[in-house]
């Protein structure tokens, strides 16, 4: 079976001959990251794809642009119903990408409405989960802003937030209402359900989860930051309430290292996320090492390191996982109880001493005798210079930034 072969669904919108244009400052504001270059995998979809595209699939590659912005338009120039065709390839590479494809074609509301029925034809065609969830991503830009159900595509979208047996398409499924402004009760379920039953393994062969992976993705849903076809929704109180309330649910009931990560994200908003820090907080004693290490991971990442923690940290400094990550953390939050562990690493002349030890100037005393005998027979000019720092700082706490200060863990 070819792309070409068999009824789309309809009659065609656009032809080879009517080229469409990339809608560019979607995809600029969906990458916020320097991601201009199609990544590994994505990249041989798409060389796939162009080559479909040309007719010939065994012969001499199409030679593809390098830039994302540039590649896309070189499939679009083929027309939005050649690339259409091919999502509904028995090779799902080109299919998946030929879904990511459309979701950067420049179409009009009405080309949009137009388009719906055979996506919609191509999604109930297509047995590869994963580009079926891209269709729904494509199909979201045809739902209206409030993403109600008397939308077409809205209420698609919403039939599928209760498929509990696809958790990857209810996730997607969320995630395509979110970013259409709709945060309600099904959507956050979706979400957590979707995330708890393992839905984003169908996300991640898609070319939006290659760079940041699906916790970036559904992160970004938490988060409320741009992306996602280039549009924003300015949450009210009561939204962001409930976002943190379905969050600290997912990691007080069910924990996996994406809830995790998305809580250690949310911190950023101090004020609506205590609880989330609390309950991270309770994570450091959690039986599986890697989600210990996940959440302390999201909670040594701020600056300063919620308040909320400093006992569940002190506490994790014996694990045999996180202890020593857990003592640096505490000693930026200048605990004293972190300075057994932190004297005794100096002689290691590890990074994240010295990054503790600026924050700990209350406890110079203690810390001063060690730090002159390093200074007094220095390993290297790298230590003193270190060393040299942490007692400037000292004097100077005005110059310390308030942001900054990540660890390598």
């Amino acid at each position: 079976m070819t792309a070409t072969d068999g009824d789309d669904g309809g009659d065609a919108v656009q032809t080879a001959d009517s080229v469409v244009e990339v809608e560019s400052l979607a995809f600029a504001d969906d990458f916020e990251f320097d991601l201009d270059t199609p990544g590994e995998a994505s990249g041989e979809a798409l060389d796939l794809l162009l080559a479909d595209l040309a007719g010939d699939l065994a012969g001499a590659p199409v030679e593809r642009p390098c830039e994302w912005l540039d590649a896309l338009a070189l499939a679009l120039e083929h027309g939005v119903d050649a690339v259409l065709r091919r999502v509904a390839h028995a090779d799902p590479r080109i299919g998946r990408i030929a879904a990511h494809v459309l979701a950067y074609a420049r179409l009009d509301e009405a080309a949009l409405a137009a388009l719906l029925p055979r996506l919609l034809a191509c999604f109930d065609r297509v047995e590869d989960e994963t580009v079926r969830a891209a269709l729904l991503l494509v199909i979201s830009r045809a739902a209206g802003t409030s993403a109600t159900a008397d939308d077409p595509a809205a209420r698609v979208l919403r039939e599928w937030l209760t498929a509990a047996d696809r958790p990857g398409l209810r996730l997607t499924a969320a995630l395509a209402l979110e970013r259409r402004g709709a945060y309600d009760e099904a959507v956050a379920d979706a979400l957590v359900s979707g995330v708890v039953k393992g839905g984003g393994a169908v996300l991640e062969p898609l070319a939006w989860a290659e760079w940041g992976s699906v916790e970036w993705l559904v992160s970004y849903a938490f988060e409320e930051r741009a992306g996602w076809f280039g549009r924003r929704y300015a949450p009210s109180p009561e939204r962001r309430r409930t976002r943190v309330a379905h969050i600290l649910r997912l990691i007080s009931e069910a924990p996996t290292q994406l809830a995790v990560e998305i809580a250690g994200g949310m911190l950023y908003d101090r004020p609506r996320s205590q609880p989330l820090a609390a309950a991270l907080g309770r994570l450091l004693s959690h039986p599986e090492p890697a989600l210990r290490s996940a959440a302390l991971f999201g909670l040594a990442r701020h600056y300063p390191p919620p308040e909320a923690v400093r006992d569940d940290l002190a506490r994790a400094q014996s694990d045999p996982v996180i202890g020593w990550k857990a003592s640096v953390t505490l000693g930026r939050m200048d605990d004293a109880r972190a300075l057994p562990a932190l004297l005794k690493a100096l002689p290691e002349r590890r990074k994240e001493v010295y990054i503790a030890l600026r924050r700990m100037s209350a406890h110079a005393e203690v810390l001063m005798p060690a730090i002159r005998a390093r200074l007094a027979a220095p390993a290297d000019e790298l230590e003193t210079y270190e060393l040299t720092q942490v007692l400037h700082e000292w004097e100077h706490p005005e110059e310390v930034p308030e942001h900054g200060w990540w660890l390598t863990y």
